[in-house]
């Protein structure tokens, strides 16, 4: 049986929409071209930013500072539940893993080739899909 909280005068509390909850409201209210653009202007900037570190932290260094970061952002703007820890830990350590050897080929790439060519190609995946 849950239980369910009743305030003084008798109803239920509304309860508060999560900033994720809010952001993904706010992210809907935007156009999809827009949405597109910034997408190619973050992985842009994104890219140029990093090829900035190679000289410092190399390629796999680099990656791991990006997802280093990520993870304090996503810990900053969501924590989940205790209760879900064990059961959502095997997915979200999978999925890191893969965005780290996602992140890895990409910046290997942009170690040898020309940082556009690299973002273009990178970037005619999801854009193709986007198009669709």
């Amino acid at each position: 049986m849950v239980a369910v909280r009743i305030d003084r005068a008798g109803r239920r509390p509304v309860p508060r929409a999560g900033l994720a909850s809010v952001a993904g409201r706010a992210l809907g209210a935007v156009p999809p071209s827009v949405q597109v653009i910034v997408g190619i202007i973050s992985v842009q900037v994104g890219a140029a930013f990093a090829k900035q570190l190679f000289g410092f932290a190399g390629a796999a260094g680099t990656v791991a500072l990006r997802l280093f970061f990520a993870a304090v952002v996503l810990m900053l703007l969501w924590r989940p539940s205790p209760r879900l820890g064990t059961r959502v830990l095997p997915v979200v350590l999978a999925y890191g893993i893969v965005l780290a050897v996602m992140n890895i080929c990409f910046y290997q790439a942009i170690a040898r080739i020309p940082l556009g060519i690299a973002v273009t190609v990178e970037f005619l995946g999801p854009l193709s899909i986007a198009l669709l």
